[in-house]
């Protein structure tokens, strides 16, 4: 029987300019779209206003010009800040455990149901006009009456050159990114699979209908976000991997490390606003 350890953290003060953003309650109803098998969910209310209020905020400081005008540019070619991300509402992001292989992206509901088709068609029509030139393609395909939009950026160790060296990372891979609007959704995520995976989730079959989601949820109460961490599952993962890369070490972690990690299954953090003040509940479920 799994047992709780819970945390009540109160006190970081939110800042007056983004407390109307922050103060409103996530709908869980987001989570009902997140596979049942994912690791990883942090979920919050009004993700697009909170976002544009923070750059407005942070844009009136000298010290952020240099670097908000930078994104403001890249953002421009799709129409600007509001048009790439403003119309996010309620939204999950996800890292899902793929039979193994982590998958992940963004579950949102948009504000403006028009929007993400606008953003899409901008895409295109920016890579029609010379966006292809870097090597980015898009296509289409259909998944159970939804078309999925996929942005093929190609081979990452390719983009070494145009700015991504800077970030000392050893980028290698083929990236594709995949977007599909239903009724109710937008789903963007780092591939058609992703894509699908969320396609298929009920709410009968989400993470949110699972016994330890809503155990920990229960717990922690409503508010303005919060976040799953599924600890079992991701040492299981790193193990399997860690057991192929180096059967040795990994003996000698089985038996001087794994024992102490064992019994932690998972992680929830929930999130709320008192007033001017933050209040995050956080609570540890071991076996």
């Amino acid at each position: 029987m799994p047992a709780l350890f819970l945390a009540d953290v109160r006190g970081f003060r939110v800042l007056p300019d983004l407390r109307d953003s922050l103060h409103k309650t996530f709908a869980r109803t987001i989570v009902e779209h997140v596979p049942a098998t994912a690791i990883v969910a942090s979920v919050s209310h009004d993700l697009g206003k909170t976002v544009s209020d923070t750059l407005d905020l942070y844009g009136a400081e000298p010290s952020f010009k240099p670097i908000l005008d930078q994104l403001n540019q890249g953002l421009g070619l799709v129409g600007g800040a509001d048009a790439a991300f403003g119309w996010l509402g309620d939204t999950a992001i996800v890292v899902n455990d793929a039979d193994g292989t982590p998958e992940g992206g963004i579950i949102a509901a948009a504000t403006d149901k028009e929007a993400p088709g606008r953003l899409i068609t901008a895409l295109k029509t920016f890579l029609a006009l010379g966006g292809g030139d870097s090597g980015i393609t898009i296509r289409e395909e259909t998944y159970n009456g939804t078309t999925i939009t996929i942005l093929d950026v190609g081979d990452l160790s390719k983009m070494a050159g145009g700015g991504m060296e800077m970030l000392a990372l050893p980028l290698s891979g083929h990236l594709e990114i995949a977007v599909a609007v239903t009724d109710d959704i937008v789903v963007i995520g780092s591939g058609a699979g992703f894509v699908k995976h969320v396609l298929d989730t009920e709410p009968s079959t989400s993470l949110a209908s699972t016994d330890g989601y809503k155990k920990l949820a229960g717990k922690a109460g409503t508010g303005t976000g919060a976040t799953y961490v599924a600890l079992d599952s991701i040492r299981e993962m790193y193990e399997k991997a860690f057991a192929n890369e180096d059967p040795a070490a990994y003996k000698t972690y089985q038996s001087d490390i794994e024992p102490y990690l064992e019994p932690f299954d998972s992680l929830f953090v929930g999130s709320s606003i008192d007033g001017d003040l933050g209040k995050s509940v956080v609570i540890i479920s071991v076996q």
